[in-house]
């Protein structure tokens, strides 16, 4: 028969208790501080760069977890009530074609996005947005 009040049983208790509140801490803290798992959305900066001198900044806009950057964009601008416009390519998703006043053309330039300071690798459609990412739109002649 195992006595309760053995030296052995309380250290054990006394050790399995610390490790519970361990564990249970540390999920605490990343589930607390992780916007994505415990709101359901998390907040990327959006910058528009028409090319001529303006630059519009959108920061700490709330997204959806899941969300890609192109219905990210659309629905912004939306709110903001500024122009966008796309078309539609079944092999290759969307492609933006007017921000605001701005449209595509050979003469003038094409939008294109850069994610985090980098040139996009994807198309936006396909870009499922992370918290705290820096997207800049950019109507220019140049890709890069």
């Amino acid at each position: 028969m195992v006595l309760l009040n053995s030296k052995k049983l309380k250290t054990s208790l006394g050790i399995g208790a610390g490790v519970l509140l361990l564990i249970g801490g540390t999920y605490l803290y990343y589930r607390v501080d992780s916007p994505l798992e415990n709101f359901g959305s998390a907040t990327a900066t959006l910058i528009f760069d028409f090319g001529d001198g303006r630059r519009e900044i959108f920061a700490n806009e709330k997204f959806k977890q899941g969300e890609n950057l192109f219905d990210f964009t659309k629905n912004e601008l939306a709110r903001k009530n500024i122009t966008f416009e796309y078309q539609e390519y079944p092999s290759l998703g969307s492609m933006v074609t007017k921000i605001g006043d701005k449209k595509n053309s050979s003469k003038d330039g094409y939008w294109q996005f850069w994610i985090n300071g980098e040139y996009a690798s994807v198309g936006a459609s396909d870009y499922l947005l992370k918290p705290g990412d820096k997207i800049e739109w950019r109507f220019s002649k140049s890709g890069f």
